[in-house]
């Protein structure tokens, strides 16, 4: 499929947000996804995967396909500072990503809390009883406090930041790997409830669901390509 957004004809809109921070999940190539597949297999820490998120900002783009939007376009913002510092006690608040999508329904927007894939979502005591682990409960409610900020500013964030239609934003938040689940019924539903039920505010997805999507694109892209070029 041919990109539109590659299109001499095409020209970004003015009243977009900032096209510094535009991409497209159609610019996805074969070697962002082995160098992508590679990290995840070796569970990298999280200073890794976002070094490499940075650079290949249309691989985080996939995301909004669990979200429903971005068919016309994503935008990937690292490390913008949403509430500014106040003294040595106060270091305001920079979520690791703020994402955006556009598609026929507008302008959607969602706070992005990274974490490593070497990372678990659950934990069992001794009692076997099942909770979020530490890095996942620090997680969602640091994303809650995002959200709740973004809430209160979303005025700030629409005209001083250019985030057309900014409201207040939805939580997605990424870590582990799916071999966690994958083998225990317990935690699979735990997983899916979450999705199911809160994933309206706040949704959890690992990188090997981010990898199989972003593969699938790919996949889709490169065969649509040789449908043209044989037609």
């Amino acid at each position: 499929m041919k990109n539109p957004f590659k299109s001499s004809e095409w020209k970004y809109p003015k009243d977009w947000p900032p096209e510094d921070f535009f991409c497209h999940d159609m610019d996805i190539k074969k070697d962002q996804i082995l160098e992508f597949e590679k990290l995840v297999e070796s569970n990298v820490n999280e200073r890794i995967i976002d070094a490499f998120i940075k650079n290949n900002p249309n691989i985080l783009a996939n995301c909004l396909k669990f979200l429903k939007t971005g068919n016309h376009g994503a935008w990937v913002i690292p490390q913008q500072q949403i509430k500014p510092s106040v003294g040595q006690n106060n270091k305001g608040q920079i979520p690791d990503y703020i994402l955006g999508g556009c598609s026929s329904d507008g302008f959607s927007w969602f706070i992005l809390e990274l974490k490593g894939v070497e990372h678990k979502m659950f934990k069992i005591d001794n009692n076997k009883k099942l909770n979020l682990s530490s890095i996942l409960n620090s997680a969602v409610c640091q994303t809650l406090e995002y959200i709740d900020y973004c809430a209160e500013q979303q005025s700030y964030l629409r005209d001083g930041l250019k985030l057309n239609d900014f409201r207040e934003p939805r939580g997605l938040i990424l870590i582990g790997r799916e071999s966690e689940v994958d083998d225990n019924p317990r935690l699979q539903k735990v997983k899916s409830s979450w999705n199911r039920y809160l994933g309206s505010k706040i949704e959890i997805r690992t990188y090997d669901s981010l990898l199989r999507i972003a593969k699938k694109e790919y996949s889709f892209q490169n065969t649509e390509t040789k449908i043209l070029a044989n037609s």
